[in-house]
């Protein structure tokens, strides 16, 4: 996940890639998601979604 993919006004946070950890299967960096289900976009609580903002400011 990158900073893009909160957002801070609806409380959510965007699922849409992947990074390449392994170095055998997938180049390193982001890159697509297994399937289209695994595209999502999750809800969290104001006081998780405040935390966040607090590591970003750092």
């Amino acid at each position: 996940m990158t900073r893009k993919d909160f957002d801070f006004k609806n409380n959510t946070i965007t699922i849409n890639k992947t990074w390449g950890y392994a170095k055998r299967h997938h180049p390193e960096g982001f890159g697509p998601t297994k399937n289209e289900a695994s595209n999502r976009t999750i809800e969290l609580d104001k006081k998780t979604m405040n935390a966040f903002r607090i590591l970003f400011r750092l």
